[in-house]
């Protein structure tokens, strides 16, 4: 039913005024305010559509109300919005969706006070989106209830809560002992920088990395000092994965391997020897940037400390 809001803005107030002329027949309830409450969704990837439900408790009483669910419109592209089994007899939602804005809205003649979803927003993760944890902040508007009298109607207060929705990319990628067996790697922040930490035993060849980014999505890869590498190249630490939409770059992943703190594909004394400096402070993960500190933390307990520079200088990482 394609109504501007305007529209149903109208709507809900004769609605509104209906939920009072009905009460004659359909008695007043009394009940707590509502409150209103979106789902939170924590395990979207790139490119999927998920499901975010606003759902609403047992205590509601009203019969009119008006929503507007915010969302980030650089990660997320609405899909859908389908009435829920608590919502009342007649559902409207914006069929353009306005940018960074879901609307709908639900009315009825009698007062609404079951427990259950009002409505249900699909939304698709866009492709580039390597790692996201952003806020659907919801927006209740006109909300109304019929007077216990049975002539009118009145504003009804509520609560609404927001809800959270997280989106990961993980990449898989070979070991190089097996090439059948996959290991999926998530991309991780670190220092306000996004990481692929990988073991050395995985084949991180730009083929095989690359793998990973197809469809409207597209990728380069560069080494540490912006040079294209050729398809053959064994990621390091340091290189970057430049991820492009339409031509455009969306994002940038630093590769970090395991125990190569130096980024120069060896396994040797002087990452042990950066680990040290680390260890000692008279290096800081800033100064030789996460990537680096992250692959010094070999043991992978979120520090760079003496167990980390004995395991490299051991050679406990060489062939």
């Amino acid at each position: 039913m394609n109504l501007t809001a305007k529209k149903v803005y109208s709507v809900l107030l004769l609605t509104a005024m209906l939920c009072g002329l009905f009460s004659s027949v359909f008695l007043a309830q009394a009940a707590q305010a509502p409150t209103f409450t979106v789902s939170n969704t924590m395990a979207a990837q790139p490119g999927e559509t998920v499901e975010v439900k606003v759902d609403v408790n047992a205590s509601a009483g009203f019969c009119a109300g008006e929503f507007t669910v915010s969302y980030d419109n650089d990660v997320l592209e609405p899909v859908s919005v389908t009435k829920g089994s608590a919502a009342g007899t007649y559902f409207v939602s914006n069929p353009e969706y306005t940018s960074g804005k879901v609307f709908f809205a639900t009315i009825d003649t009698e007062l609404l006070n079951a427990a259950g979803t009002v409505a249900t927003l699909s939304f698709r993760v866009k492709d580039y989106v390597v790692l996201y944890n952003g806020k659907l902040d919801l927006e209740v508007g006109t909300l109304v209830g019929n007077e216990a009298d049975g002539y009118g109607y009145k504003d009804v207060t509520c609560t609404a809560k927001d809800g959270i929705l997280s989106a990961a990319k993980s990449i898989s990628v070979p070991e190089k002992a097996d090439p059948e067996q996959l290991n999926t790697l998530p991309v991780v922040q670190r220092s306000g920088a996004l990481l692929f930490s990988s073991p050395r035993t995985n084949d991180l060849s730009v083929t095989e990395v690359a793998k990973n980014f197809t469809g409207s999505l597209s990728a380069r890869f560069v080494d540490r000092v912006g040079n294209e590498l050729p398809a053959a190249k064994q990621l390091t630490t340091g290189s970057v994965i430049e991820l492009y939409s339409d031509n455009t770059l969306k994002n940038t992943i630093t590769v970090s391997v395991k125990g190569d703190v130096n980024g120069d594909d060896t396994f040797d004394g002087y990452d042990a020897y950066l680990a040290g400096l680390l260890n000692s402070g008279l290096l800081t993960a800033d100064g030789v940037g996460a990537a680096s500190n992250d692959a010094a933390d070999v043991d992978e307990n979120g520090i760079v400390d003496q167990a980390d520079f004995e395991q490299l200088e051991s050679n406990g990482l060489n062939p």
